[in-house]
């Protein structure tokens, strides 16, 4: 097996993608681990970082090998956002 290699995150990524790669590295998982493990392309994988978007279903199979899952919610009304900044709590909530 191929020893364990620091996969780079790029800052002007998708947030998704980011976070994809970070979690890979905290979890010391490679692309190539993640593309046998999910399904999805090696250099699909790869062309994240730099050139393409993920489709849906290819970054949940993805999250899924790394126990995550995408999930919908709700984002908070402006007068709830106003309300958890004055208590100081923004950093809750999930508003884009």
């Amino acid at each position: 097996m191929k020893p364990f290699r620091l996969i780079s995150v790029p800052n002007h990524a998708h947030p998704m993608v980011r976070f994809l790669f970070t979690e890979m590295r905290a979890q010391r998982c490679s692309v190539i681990e993640m593309a046998e493990r999910s399904g999805v392309n090696l250099n699909t994988i790869k062309n994240w970082r730099h050139v393409s978007m993920p489709k849906l279903l290819d970054l949940e199979a993805c999250l899924n090998v790394l126990g995550h899952q995408l999930t919908i919610i709700e984002k908070p009304s402006e007068r709830a956002l106003r309300l958890a900044v004055r208590a100081g709590k923004k950093e809750n909530l999930h508003a884009d």
